[in-house]
């Protein structure tokens, strides 16, 4: 049995960008921030890095997200991980599930992919 399940919590670094693709396929990328903290344990200093990571959603996931999030918002990404050519390694988005206070959000939202 193979797995290939990538699930992530972070922020939008930047807006998604729209692009049509080839049979009127609606492609959306963003990039997203997850913080990684931990602590030295010699100097006992906690310390703080962030790993980036580009992410795809296709059809009608990529309309709803391109309309609802932007770049600050914080989303849960669950898909899988996707390599090759010069497009280097990217998750491909399966669900997205909006974080955050209701406030920083037009409406809450759970979705899935199509």
């Amino acid at each position: 049995m193979h797995l290939n399940k990538v699930s992530l919590i972070g922020l939008l670094v930047d807006d998604p960008v729209r692009e049509l693709r080839p049979r009127k396929r609606l492609r959306v990328r963003f990039h997203l921030a997850v913080d990684r903290v931990w602590t030295d344990a010699k100097a006992r200093q906690h310390h703080q890095s962030a790993d980036y990571f580009t992410v795809e959603a296709y059809g009608k996931l990529a309309e709803i997200l391109a309309e609802y999030i932007r770049r600050g918002s914080k989303v849960h990404i669950q898909g899988r991980l996707r390599t090759g050519g010069f497009a280097g390694a990217r998750v491909l988005a399966d669900q997205v599930i909006m974080l955050g206070r209701a406030e920083q959000r037009l409406r809450p939202g759970h979705w899935e992919g199509a």
